[in-house]
């Protein structure tokens, strides 16, 4: 019922704080919805009206809130989805997103999730859009043939076959 609500809400351009507050009292009735939080940050991109500052206090909140299940892991989760649905490759320079918190936050997942090829091959890609060369290395030679395409942004071929040309350049 939550999610509908925050669907039509988007569709008619209510507050975000009105947004948290639907998705706060559904994960208050059922706190393993955490569907919700994605919903939210989808009301908080700029296409639909939000910012980045307001994007970034309310993943911060939303890692804060499912610490003690994830770790530091919804942070990167959620800056991914907003990628997906947004930024892509400028996630860096036009969001408030930290490539450090979003590093951290793919090694808590992996600690806790170790086998998530989907995960790590979006965590490449991450590494790469943020210039991490090192990072990128490190999970392509762990990825070998484990590569999954579909984690690497718009026009993922493209931006695979950019991404290992640019970390193996000297």
């Amino acid at each position: 019922a939550h999610m509908v609500l925050l669907q039509v809400g988007l569709g008619l351009s209510w507050d975000h704080r009105q947004m948290a507050a639907i998705a706060n009292e559904g994960l208050a009735r059922n706190p393993e919805d955490i569907g919700l939080y994605f919903d939210v940050v989808g009301t908080l991109l700029p296409k639909w009206g939000g910012n980045a500052k307001d994007l970034d206090d309310y993943i911060n909140y939303a890692t804060e809130q499912t610490k003690a299940q994830f770790g530091t892991g919804m942070y990167a989760r959620m800056y991914s989805a907003a990628a997906e649905d947004q930024y892509g490759h400028a996630l860096f320079e036009d969001s408030h997103a930290n490539w450090d918190k979003m590093k951290l936050g793919y090694e808590d997942m992996f600690a806790r999730y170790p086998n998530s090829p989907l995960r790590r091959n979006r965590f490449a890609y991450m590494a790469c859009i943020a210039k991490d060369k090192t990072t990128l290395l490190t999970l392509l030679n762990e990825l070998g043939s484990k590569i999954e395409t579909s984690e690497w942004g718009p026009n993922p071929e493209r931006s695979l076959e950019g991404c290992k040309r640019w970390a193996t350049q000297l």
